[in-house]
């Protein structure tokens, strides 16, 4: 089962735009393992967490989207044509 990695970084200047993030899955097959890990802070280095999703919720995707919103200081990301199977917030 290969493991498929994407990064996406939360600016300052786009992590609280309305428009969602965008993951590629056009890879992903049905047995697979898509690991998306979150970074954020400043400059983007620190890992704000680590969500992995099953292939086989994937592989009929070309992509998916994530939107970001801020609640109470605190970060919630709503994702739109996929959920993930684990969540790991750092």
């Amino acid at each position: 089962m290969p493991v498929f990695e994407r990064m996406r970084t939360l600016r300052p200047s786009t992590s609280l735009d309305p428009s969602p993030y965008e993951v590629d899955t056009k890879a992903v097959g049905s047995a697979d393992l898509l690991r998306l890990t979150i970074l954020g802070g400043k400059g983007g280095k620190r890992k704000l967490g680590e969500v992995e999703f099953r292939g086989s919720d994937l592989a009929h995707l070309d992509s998916f989207h994530f939107r970001v919103e801020s609640v109470r200081s605190k970060l919630r990301i709503s994702f739109i044509g996929a959920q993930p199977v684990t969540i790991v917030v750092k």
